[in-house]
């Protein structure tokens, strides 16, 4: 990824996969008819970005695990395909996981995976 992801003024450590994706917020009264038509009333189009940083050291997972946490708003400044350029959104992270992929050297290295929704 040649831009970065910033967050709250922290710049992140380049993700090793990221998937940018948007999605409608329907109203509670769309849905389908009994013949299958479907009705969607669209109220609000939304950010999804999601990360995974793999085979990162320590103290890179420090920074994003620090930085990131479950369930609390910040902003984001990310790369947006939709733009072609870089976008800025507030986000909330939802679960939020690091995996302990090897030890070397006395070095822990992690896979951390999270997900960040526009609010």
């Amino acid at each position: 990824m040649a831009r970065d992801l910033i967050y709250n003024g922290v710049t992140l450590p380049a993700p090793t996969d990221y998937t940018y994706g948007y999605y409608d917020e329907s109203s509670p009264d769309s849905g389908r008819t009994l013949d299958g038509t479907m009705f969607k009333k669209i109220v609000a189009q939304k950010n999804k970005i999601e990360c995974a940083w793999k085979m990162v050291p320590d103290s890179q997972a420090a920074i994003i695990l620090s930085t990131i946490k479950p369930n609390t708003y910040g902003t984001l400044r990310y790369p947006s395909p939709l733009t072609g350029g870089d976008a800025t959104s507030t986000v909330y992270s939802g679960d939020v996981s690091a995996k302990k992929m090897a030890v070397i050297n006395n070095v822990v290295y992690w896979e951390v995976k999270l997900n960040m929704i526009e609010q």
